[in-house]
């Protein structure tokens, strides 16, 4: 899966990477070929990215050899809507980005909600799911820090989102 258009994914990349610190143990959830995990690897300490599409998996598998990534970035083929990663898989990481299809991503974020995760990123083209998925941070102790709308589908009345959802347990531990 790639972005609508070139402009579309620089204003989304533009929207997370100042959210990601050096360091950070990273997930990339519905990565598709991998645009965000391979953007984020200088950053992020690892990476482990998730699809459900074998031939994306595929190319990121091949993207990952081609630039010596191994030691950064782990691509998997999993249904995260049938089958989400679970809090105990969740646990070693500190900030998940969440592209999922229209429909959302229900189960994925639920669980995600009482992971404990410090920040979680999510990017929609559907207003209404990305609606549903944030009330359910909210409602589980997640403050929306930014939220990014990007008119990347001309003549078209579809806006792609990018809320930034900080866990405020995670902000009180900070200060």
């Amino acid at each position: 899966f790639l972005q609508a258009s070139k402009s579309g994914a620089d204003a989304i990349l533009n929207a997370i990477i100042p959210n990601i610190k050096n360091g950070d143990m990273l997930l990339d959830l519905f990565s598709g070929v991998g645009i965000y995990s391979f953007y984020l690897a200088d950053k992020a300490k690892y990476i482990s990215a998730y699809e459900i599409a074998p031939e994306m998996i595929k190319s990121m598998e091949e993207n990952i050899t081609r630039h010596n990534l191994q030691n950064k970035i782990s691509a998997y083929c999993r249904n995260i809507d049938t089958s989400p990663l679970s809090q105990n898989e969740l646990s070693k990481y500190n900030v998940a980005i969440i592209n999922p299809p229209r429909t959302g991503a229900l189960k994925q974020v639920s669980t995600l909600a009482t992971a404990g995760i410090e920040k979680i990123i999510i990017v929609s083209c559907n207003s209404q799911t990305f609606a549903r998925d944030a009330k359910i941070l909210h409602e589980n102790g997640y403050e929306l820090k930014t939220l990014s709308a990007i008119d990347q589908f001309y003549y078209s009345h579809h806006l792609e989102q990018v809320g930034v959802f900080v866990n405020t347990d995670s902000i009180s531990k900070a200060n």
